[in-house]
């Protein structure tokens, strides 16, 4: 009795141990090749976009009485975001997700530490501060002079700082890729048609900007549209272009600028 006793002790708990359930081991994120470039402009896009978003998601539920940045639950906003990349390349949209995925949080957060310290700080200066912090410091995907850009002096120079604004908005789209021939000149027109509004997005004084824009679109639009698309064009079939689009906007366009002030500035450059 005591020997049946001590194997009795011995063998239930085994007999009726439970099996442990295996935890299924959770996916990886799927690792992806993004070139800087990509990074870079898919960075300020979403930043950009994220400030958009949360504004229009305020606009859109004012109603609802939504005052505070974290009431707003991250999956609507990046469904929200999402939904203002679809005319963006595939490149951008890949580094978008991306940076939904590893980056979203730390906006989030950043946000009350820089209302805190900074209680009368605009929406536009939040969005310089998140470039800066985020693109730069942070990812290391752009360039200090992607984002803090100096105050033009003169017309030229404005003209000058914005052509970069352009080129944002065609290389966001893909015009420089195959797949930016499917974009119509109509198309662009309308894209082209944001870029003075969100000239404070990208400036940290962008008064001389914003007003060289609003000028050079009322007077010219339908030559800065047919330059930049023609620009990309020549891009596309491997074609130098016949000229630079700085050269084509500032001088052949708008006239704001010498030839040998924008050839001096491309041949640094190169």
């Amino acid at each position: 009795l005591p020997l049946l006793m001590i194997y009795c002790a011995w063998a239930l708990p085994g007999q009726y141990k439970k099996r442990r359930r295996r935890k299924k081991k959770k996916q990886k994120p799927e690792r992806v090749q993004i070139h800087q470039a990509d990074l870079c402009t898919g960075c300020l896009s979403f930043v950009e976009d994220y400030q958009k978003t949360l504004s229009a998601i305020y606009e859109a539920g004012a109603m609802d009485g939504r005052r505070e940045e974290d009431h707003i639950l991250p999956e609507e906003i990046k469904r929200a975001m999402t939904a203002r990349e679809t005319h963006y390349s595939d490149e951008i949209k890949q580094a978008g997700r991306y940076l939904r995925q590893e980056a979203l949080h730390r906006v989030q957060t950043s946000y009350h530490l820089d209302v805190e310290s900074k209680q009368q700080l605009d929406e536009k200066a939040l969005v310089l501060a998140r470039k800066k912090s985020l693109c730069v410091d942070d990812l290391e995907a752009c360039q200090p002079f992607d984002v803090d850009k100096p105050a033009p002096t003169d017309s030229c120079e404005a003209c000058r700082a914005l052509v970069p604004d352009l080129e944002f908005v065609a290389k966001r789209a893909g015009l420089h890729t195959a797949a930016g021939a499917s974009k119509t000149r109509e198309w662009l027109r309308e894209a082209l048609g944001g870029v003075c509004d969100d000239a404070p997005f990208r400036h940290p004084r962008p008064l001389a900007v914003e007003t060289f824009c609003v000028e050079l679109f009322d007077e010219h639009e339908d030559d800065v549209v047919a330059a930049v698309d023609s620009f990309y064009a020549a891009v596309r079939a491997l074609e130098i272009p016949s000229l630079d689009l700085e050269a084509s906007i500032c001088v052949e366009v708008a006239g704001a600028c010498a030839a040998d002030a924008v050839k001096d500035a491309r041949a640094a450059e190169l």
